[in-house]
């Protein structure tokens, strides 16, 4: 007995000296640290920079016509006190059922619409995107314990991810997005009880965005890597436990089922969403759901993280954690799949790539590498060690939350740098074409356009088309496209539709064909927007099935703002 005791202290030590000589060296903490603003708080304002430097100010949100019938249908649920379920904006699809999925958003988006117009409204679409990407650094510092590589990983995550900024609702997705992860790795360490509150973010997350099914597609994740782990496992008790610890996840999923139902369309939410991610024409059409193009400016970030993710991959099968080698398995094709995921791709794969890099530097700083190498990663993982005092766990990100009150604090001023005025450019909308048109006109326009004409003419004016691709359907776009590109049956399709009046970009094929015709005229021509009108003798003749133009002429419900949308075609 005494032996053995003697022996187990003589392990004991030998274990302690090895971990303090793999461990680095501390050093001494530099005097006023709290004083510096945190990694969190950088996490958080590295967003704003972004906005206001890279992307030429509040204006670089508003990159989304979609804004527009958004805000708009937001005012018009405060204006009413109900959920709109037939079409308001479009007289080619008037009285046509109308599913306001995202309402909640929409409704918060007419409120500070009303405190301080659009740049209100780009400010709290910021507030999210800080609030994201300060939770991501802490949950990818969580899991790898170096600062330096948490930091890097979320700013590398955060580029690729602006590739989607925009003021829409779907923000609100990657930032439940971000939650759900921090929640279920908690879970994953222990701390079971709360997965209790995702049914509950569910609840909201399908009222604010339909993309709440992400939600239930990470908890499903983190059951099967439960699973799939027992499976592998050397005997029969293994998988049985493998099985029964994914109970706690399963339950979870059905809740987050359940309490997507709670919204003002039921389970007609997600009937429209399956219709949505069935669309093949709109999918194969729309430029954000095509695979991401590679050429443009930004892919090169993209490639890293494609590269550190399958790399993460590797690590990750071979640490056991099946859950995230099935999430990164699964984001990398939805990537790869469409443009649009990215931004979840992004923060979803961050934190294994950055556990996967904190242990490569690991290995390097402990192995018999070059000198070179080896003082690299020693120096990196002690620099990196040395700062976490910086980002204490009771210490709330006042330096970053204040970068966001600052930018509101500026909205109050009256005379505001350009950078905080969110307007349309009148180099790429029709600000100026605006004063040709007519209240009884009844225009064709592209869909971006369309959206611009939302924000200044509804409810005086309803649109032809604008970016709810979804809601117009395949047959209906691939008629817009026919007319848009001038094809044979153009002129045929726009006399079915009593249009008799064109507002188009300059360069727009259609408008070579409209020159050329005897039936139309240009009225307005800026260089940047035309204007095409019916000739009257023929809008006698044709006789137009009695389409009723009479319209109350109204003040024009928003104000001149800024807003750049992909059209179909993939041009800005």
């Amino acid at each position: 007995m005494p032996g053995d005791v003697t022996t187990t202290a003589i392990e004991s030590v030998e274990n302690a000296q090895q971990a303090s000589a793999a461990a680095p060296k501390a050093r001494t903490a530099p005097r006023g640290l709290w004083l510096l603003p945190s990694f969190t708080d950088l996490a958080m304002l590295l967003p704003v920079f972004v906005v206001l430097v890279r992307m030429n100010g509040l204006s670089g949100l508003l990159t989304d016509a979609d804004t527009a019938w958004h805000i708009a249908t937001g005012r018009w649920i405060l204006a009413h006190g109900r959920v709109p379920t037939q079409e308001l904006f479009s007289f080619t699809m008037g009285g046509r059922p109308f599913c306001a999925w995202e309402w909640l958003w929409e409704v918060i988006a007419a409120w500070l619409y009303g405190l301080g117009g659009l740049s209100m409204v780009v400010v709290a679409s910021i507030a999210v995107i800080s609030a994201t990407f300060g939770l991501l650094y802490r949950l990818v510092r969580r899991t790898c314990g170096n600062m330096l590589i948490a930091m890097g990983t979320t700013a590398l995550a955060m580029i690729v991810s602006t590739i989607h900024w925009a003021a829409r609702p779907h923000l609100f997705t990657i930032l439940f997005t971000v939650l759900f992860l921090w929640i279920l790795e908690r879970a994953r360490e222990g701390g079971l009880r709360g997965l209790l509150s995702l049914p509950l973010l569910t609840i909201l997350w399908a009222n604010l965005h339909g993309g709440f099914i992400v939600g239930l597609v990470l908890v499903l994740a983190y059951a099967a890597g439960e699973i799939v782990g027992g499976l592998f496992g050397a005997d029969g008790r293994t998988r049985r436990d493998g099985f029964l610890r994914s109970r706690p996840y399963l339950a979870t999923a059905a809740g987050c089922l359940a309490g997507s139902l709670v919204n003002p369309q039921s389970y007609k939410l997600h009937v429209y969403i399956y219709k949505f991610l069935s669309a093949g024409f709109v999918n194969d059409t729309v430029v954000e759901c095509l695979s991401f193009n590679f050429h443009q400016s930004g892919a090169l970030y993209f490639e890293a993280m494609l590269a550190c993710a399958i790399l993460s991959l590797m690590w990750s099968m071979w640490r056991g954690r099946w859950e995230q080698a099935i999430l990164i398995v699964g984001w990398t094709h939805l990537a790869l799949y469409a443009g649009r995921n990215l931004p979840l791709f992004a923060v979803i794969v961050a934190p294994t790539i950055a556990a996967a890099f904190d242990e490569v530097v690991r290995l390097a700083a402990e192995s018999r590498a070059a000198g070179w190498l080896k003082g690299t990663a020693r120096e990196l993982r002690e620099i990196g060690h040395e700062y976490l005092p910086m980002d204490g766990a009771g210490r709330f990100p006042f330096i970053g939350a204040s970068g966001v009150v600052f930018l509101l604090v500026l909205l109050c001023i009256q005379v505001r740098p350009p950078l905080l005025e969110a307007k349309y450019d009148s180099h790429i909308y029709p600000v100026a074409a605006i004063k040709a048109l007519r209240s009884e006109d009844r225009i064709f326009t592209t869909d971006l356009w369309g959206g611009y004409l939302i924000y200044r003419l509804y409810p005086n004016q309803r649109v032809f088309i604008d970016g709810r691709f979804d809601f117009y359907g395949g047959e209906f776009l691939e008629r817009y496209l026919s007319v848009l590109h001038g094809k044979y049956d153009w002129e045929k399709s726009l006399r079915s539709y009593g249009i008799d009046t064109v507002l188009l970009p300059v360069r727009e094929s259609l408008v070579s064909t409209l020159k050329a015709s005897a039936n139309w005229r240009p009225v307005y021509d800026d260089g940047i927007a035309i204007v095409f009108r019916r000739k009257a003798e023929q809008v006698s003749a044709e006789n137009l099935g009695g389409v009723s133009r009479g319209r109350q002429t109204t003040k024009p419900e928003f104000d001149d703002l800024r807003i750049i949308k992909y059209d179909l075609r993939g041009d800005a």
